[in-house]
Formats: structure tokens, sequence, C-alpha cells
């Protein structure tokens, strides 16, 4: 990764000031996470169809996938205007992912936004925006199985590196214990109404300890 990411990132996340009236005490922000082939873009798309959210939309400099809108999957940049961007403060973290391209996540989240915002983040995008936002309610989806998830990341990235996916996944299964909640993707219409009942009750789930194993045993699996 070049010397700028790793500086700049790093200066934005230690040494950056909110203004406390970005975040107002009736605003929350949502944070979805979970590994590539989990479904958490599937649950997010669900969760925007049925709640009035402000989506805070992530940047990238990769080119769109078939199907992928900009400005609603991704806001896809050129790597000169992801320099630019990120040299100016406007991203919180900035990070190569599987060696290839960038992926940075917005600073400003809730500009133009009357209630909560949500956005799809990596475990340690979710850890730096709470510790800038504290009203924020994280939710971390699990698939059912390691062998399903595999299936779905060669569904949807045929022409991926897979040993490199799922390098990242153990860590991002260990850090789903810092999450608000957990859920297991195994139907997106169950799962979709369970997160929908998390954002409305912002409540205990009676189930986590059981998801929580099921989070430690696919870690686990990944030895």
């Amino acid at each position: 990764m070049p010397e700028l990411y790793l500086r700049t990132a790093k200066s934005l996340i230690n040494m950056r000031n909110i203004d406390p009236k970005e975040q107002s005490p009736k605003q929350r922000l949502i944070v979805v996470s979970g590994p590539s082939g989990s479904g958490k873009r599937t649950i997010l798309n669900f969760i925007l169809e049925r709640l009035k959210l402000k989506h805070a939309v992530t940047y990238t400099t990769r080119r769109p996938r078939p199907g992928e809108v900009d400005g609603e999957d991704y806001n896809f940049v050129t790597q000169a205007k992801f320099d630019q961007m990120l040299a100016n403060g406007e991203l919180i973290e900035a990070e190569q992912v599987y060696g290839d391209f960038f992926y940075g996540s917005p600073r400003d989240v809730f500009s133009g936004a009357d209630g909560d915002v949500i956005m799809e983040l990596d475990t340690k995008g979710a850890a730096n925006y709470r510790k800038f936002y504290p009203n924020t309610l994280t939710i971390f989806i699990l698939p059912p199985s390691i062998d399903e998830l595999i299936a779905r990341i060669k569904r949807r990235h045929p022409e991926a590196n897979l040993s490199e996916r799922l390098a990242i996944v153990r860590p991002q299964l260990e850090a789903a214990s810092s999450y608000d909640y957990i859920v297991v993707n195994d139907n997106i219409s169950r799962v979709g109404e369970e997160v929908l009942r998390m954002i409305r009750s912002d409540g205990e789930d009676p189930h986590r300890s059981e998801k929580l194993a099921l989070a430690k045993k696919l870690a686990a699996s990944l030895n």
C-alpha cells in the first residue's frame, strides 16, 4: 500500500475532531458487516426498501460489476479522485483490499439526514466509526456454514482468488462478538425481518449466545 494511504488513514482515524452537530442525539448510525458472501448487501437493500434511512455509500477505485449502480452500491471513482479525497480529509479510512483496488469510507455520513443512517462496513471500519459516533448500532451477518459461504463467493465472483477472500474471513468472524447483534443469513426474508425488529426495538437478543457460538465454530473451521 502506498505510504500516503497508511499515513493519511492513520491521521484521519487518530487525530480527526468530530463536530457534535454531525450526529444529533436522536440519530443512529446503523452498520451492517459480514464476510464476503454473507449476504450483507442483500440485507441492507431489504432494509432500505422498508425503512426511511439515509444510505451512506462508501467509495472504491474498482470498476462496477454487472448490475451495480454508481451511488447506490458504491461511489465508483478514479484512483486520482480517491487520492484527492483522502488528502482532503473526506474519508475516515482507506484500505487496499485483496492487494488490488482501494476502498474508502466517507467522513460526512449525517449531512442531509433527518434520521438514522445505514451503511455497509467491514469490521475495521465499524470499529473506527464507533469511536467517532457513540450512538451506533452494529449488526453482523453470518453465513449458515463455510461451505455455503464458499458457494456464494464462487457464484458472485467466479474469477476471484478464493484463498485470499477466505484468509480474511476468520478475523472477521472473530470480530462478531463486538457487534450489538448477530444474525444467521439462511433465509433472506426471515433474516430481513429479524434485522428490522432489531433496528426498531434495539433490545436484547435472546439467541445471541447461540449465534456467537456459531461464529466461533465457523472461525475455528478455517484453521
